[in-house]
């Protein structure tokens, strides 16, 4: 008897897809020819229904031992592929559909990293709307800072923002708040106008989803305090001036609730990074 479900294709090795059904069990198929006729290529993420005949399945897992220790593997080998359903979004390098999230992993050094290949992976994510993340591995090795120029070489970057966040229950914390502060359009912008303005390192602060007092919380530019017992903390405009019209830029979180911290590179927004994206068409 021929039984029909619904899952998604979690890896595709020469001509065979290994399909996650809804309700958990696993099923190597075989694409019918009709998508060739379409030129319909799976895609690892597809969402698609397939078929299997049970009563073979059955047959497979009493005749072979090492079948039955494959834990709730149904179908063996002998499912179909019999409808894809529509995709959210694609990708050809990486070969993967229905992405949620794209990891981005680049080396700080050896090899050097690529840089354009990352850019265009992320104008991808920005059109396809994936959430990107960029992972840089090999920060122990960087003797000569090359992380710190993948964030200060982005498309059109006039600042390079160190984002220091100290003070909270655990890294992961710190560096929740760091990545909110750092993705922030808003504070980005303001950093390439040179505007002190603290309100929206607060805000990013305040929704990055870790627990914060803003009677503790302390928030500094370049060494000098901004923001202090929940409001501004009435600095020197001359000396502010001086902070923000530097390129490499301090940006000190405290939030004074742990012994954990992270830093997290970022840069500004500037016209020519608008101008660079909105005349690159694909």
């Amino acid at each position: 008897m021929k039984v029909t479900k619904q899952g998604r294709i979690i890896k595709g090795i020469g001509g065979f897809y290994t399909v996650l059904a809804d309700d958990g069990s696993t099923c190597v198929c075989k694409a019918r020819g009709l998508f060739r006729k379409q030129a319909k290529t799976p895609l690892v993420g597809d969402i698609v229904e397939f078929s299997y005949d049970e009563e073979r399945e059955k047959r497979e897992r009493t005749a072979s031992e090492s079948f039955c220790d494959a834990a709730h593997t149904v179908g063996g080998s002998n499912g179909y592929l019999m409808n894809l359903l529509p995709r959210k979004n694609e990708l050809i390098r990486p070969a993967a559909a229905n992405i949620d999230r794209l990891l981005i992993v680049v080396a700080a050094s050896r090899p050097e990293p690529d840089l354009l290949l990352a850019d265009k992976l992320l104008v991808c994510c920005e059109k396809l709307k994936i959430d990107p993340v960029m992972v840089i591995n090999k920060c122990d090795e960087d003797a000569e800072g090359s992380a710190e120029r993948i964030a200060a070489d982005g498309e059109g970057a006039t600042k390079f923002l160190k984002i220091h966040v100290h003070g909270t229950k655990s890294f992961a914390d710190a560096k929740a708040v760091g990545m909110a502060v750092a993705n922030s359009p808003l504070v980005k912008t303001a950093f390439f106008g040179e505007d002190p303005n603290w309100g929206r390192v607060i805000c990013a602060v305040g929704y990055a989803g870790v627990p914060m007092d803003p009677e503790k919380t302390v928030v500094s530019f370049g060494g000098i305090p901004v923001y202090a017992h929940g409001v501004g903390a009435g600095a020197d405009k001359d000396a502010l001036a001086k902070v923000m019209a530097e390129h490499d830029i301090v940006i000190d979180v405290d939030l004074a609730d742990g012994d954990a911290e992270a830093t997290v590179f970022s840069c500004d927004f500037s016209y020519e990074y608008v101008k660079i994206n909105g005349e690159d068409h694909t």
